[in-house]
């Protein structure tokens, strides 16, 4: 009997290729694997949304393809789409939404990724904050003791 599903395996973002959740540039892709888990052939199609708290940055059509060319994922197999992201400030917490069907019909499949873009000049002055206070409380505590010494 003929069955279309799929499945969401994974969703990275992608900076030069590399997924991670934090960044210190801002990132450029979106790679969606998709599993078929039907016996037929898959297309899926939808929308994937990247925001910053609830404005919305940037979104796309996936698997648009090229003109009426959309791709598919075989039976049994899996695929992985790689989209261009836009947009992306140099600060703050982010979530990239994909919210996807078969061509064909049926249920919407939805998964949500979310990413740090941290600018590394931001970086250094925490860990120059941190190392300050690390001082400060370093320097407090022996003038203290150096204090109560001189009590006795």
């Amino acid at each position: 009997e003929f069955s279309q599903s799929m499945e969401i395996k994974s969703m990275d973002v992608l900076l030069d290729g590399k997924p991670s959740s934090f960044f210190t540039n801002p990132p450029g892709q979106v790679a969606i694997r998709i599993a078929n888990t039907g016996n037929g052939f898959a297309q899926p199609i939808g929308k994937v949304v990247v925001s910053k708290g609830n404005k919305e940055v940037y979104s796309y059509e996936f698997n648009s393809g090229n003109g009426s060319f959309r791709g598919n994922v075989l039976p049994g197999s899996e695929r992985t789409f790689v989209d261009d992201i836009k947009n992306i400030g140099s600060f703050g917490r982010y979530n990239v939404t994909a919210n996807l069907a078969l061509k064909e019909g049926g249920s919407t499949i939805t998964a949500t990724k979310s990413f740090w873009v941290v600018p590394i000049w931001m970086l250094i002055v925490v860990a120059l904050l941190f190392v300050g206070l690390i001082v400060g409380i370093i320097y407090a505590f022996t003038k203290v003791r150096a204090h109560s010494r001189n009590k006795k």
